[in-house]
This record gives C-alpha cells, sequence and structure tokens, in this order.
C-alpha cells in the first residue's frame, strides 16, 4: 500500500505526522531481481492542505509486503504547491513589486501565514504586508495585516480581501484590484475587517486540529 503523509515542524522543534490518504493495494506479483514494475496510481488531495515550506512537508510512504523475504519500505516527499488561484494572487503581488519574506508560509499555531515586503509600490508608505488564506467554492479570500508607516510611527490594519475567480482568471485585473484595494487600505480609505478569529475557512484547519490533539496528549 501506499499512504501520504503530512509532517508539521513546531516551534518547539518538534515533528508532528498525521495520515492523510491510504492507496491500497491487494495484487501478489513476481519480480526477479533486477527486474523493475511499474504501478501508475492516482491520489486527488484536498486543495486546502498548507503548501510545502520549511515547517509543513508531506511524504509518501510505501510499504511491500514481501513473502519469505525482508518487508521494505519507502519514503519520497512530494511538493504541494499553491493551487492556481492563490498562484495567480502571488504572481500578481510579485509583478506589484512586492518581496516574500523568507520565513513565509510558516505555520504560525492556527494557519499558514505568507509575509511581502515593498520594494517599489508602497515602498516608504507600507512596511509589512501579511494575509491567511481561505478557499471557498467561486472566490479565495485573503485576511491581511499591514504594518503601515505613519507620522507617529507605524499603525497595524486588518482588512479581507475576496477575489471571486472570475477576476482571479485575468492576472492584469486582479493585479490592478490588489494595487487599488491595498492604496486604498494604507492611505486610510478603507475600514478595518473581519476579525481575525471569525476567519472561517482558513487553509490547513486539520493542521490546527492536530496540534491541539498533540498538545493534549503531553498533559
Amino acid at each position: 500500500e501506499v499512504e501520504l503523509y503530512f509532517e508539521l515542524k513546531t516551534k518547539e522543534n518538534k515533528r508532528i505526522s498525521h495520515l492523510i490518504a491510504v492507496i491500497p493495494y491487494q495484487a501478489s506479483f513476481l519480480i526477479q531481481p533486477g527486474q523493475q514494475r511499474v504501478v501508475p496510481f492516482e491520489l486527488p488531495i484536498p486543495e486546502d492542505l498548507l503548501v510545502s515550506s520549511p515547517s509543513a512537508s508531506y511524504y509518501l510512504s510505501t510499504n511491500l509486503d514481501i513473502q519469505s523475504g525482508i518487508d521494505s519500505t519507502d519514503r519520497d516527499e512530494i511538493i504541494v504547491t499553491p493551487s492556481f488561484d492563490l498562484k495567480q494572487a502571488l504572481l500578481a503581488l510579485e509583478q506589484l513589486g512586492f518581496q516574500e519574506h523568507s520565513d513565509s508560509r510558516l505555520f504560525n499555531g492556527v494557519t499558514q501565514e505568507f509575509i511581502f515586503s515593498p520594494t517599489t509600490f508602497l515602498l516608504g508608505k507600507l512596511e509589512r504586508l501579511s494575509f491567511i488564506v481561505a478557499l471557498d467554492p467561486h472566490q479565495i479570500r485573503l485576511l491581511v495585516d499591514l504594518t503601515i508607516h505613519s507620522f507617529f510611527g507605524s499603525r497595524e490594519k486588518q482588512h479581507e480581501i475576496i477575489l471571486p475567480f472570475d477576476l482571479i482568471e485575468d492576472l492584469g485585473k486582479l493585479k490592478a484590484y490588489l494595487q487599488q484595494t491595498l492604496s486604498q487600505l494604507v492611505e486610510g480609505k478603507e475600514e478595518d475587517s473581519a476579525p481575525r478569529s471569525s476567519f472561517v475557512g482558513a487553509m490547513g484547519k486539520f493542521v490546527n486540529d492536530l496540534v491541539r490533539e498533540f498538545d493534549r496528549r503531553k498533559k
């Protein structure tokens, strides 16, 4: 059988593994020394899995039951990349001159957080942009945290940005929409919205449940 595992590295440098799916293979066969046998398979995975990062990784574990021999296991890492819709949003930010931090995409104890700084657009006005993501049937939602420069230092602002799929498909329109929205937020023309505690449907909710269960067992 083939098993798909998720592994989380916590802030305390602990590793927590979670079995996501199992692909059974019941057929038996004979293989000669030096011979290779390919067994194709497909494994649909949920779209709301955390993207692979230094704190979130995935691997396939293959288990062989060898008659009159030593059973064999194999572990192969797989990379989970952003969905098309999230990838478009990240690309639009990149084209606006935002640079992703090295500590971006880490698990923050609740979900996965993406962190950027401006290099051209909003440079000198915005210090830091971070957001978490929720995937809905017809849109994605970004709950953004902005650290904005002001006369009295820095101030924080939080806002939910909704990106419908028809907007996401057109990268030019998506880029223009994000540029306008972020400009209005930084200039104070948009009010704060959607506190983080109410952001239902954030990516990787199962990870939060997994960590809570891990902490409960330690007690």
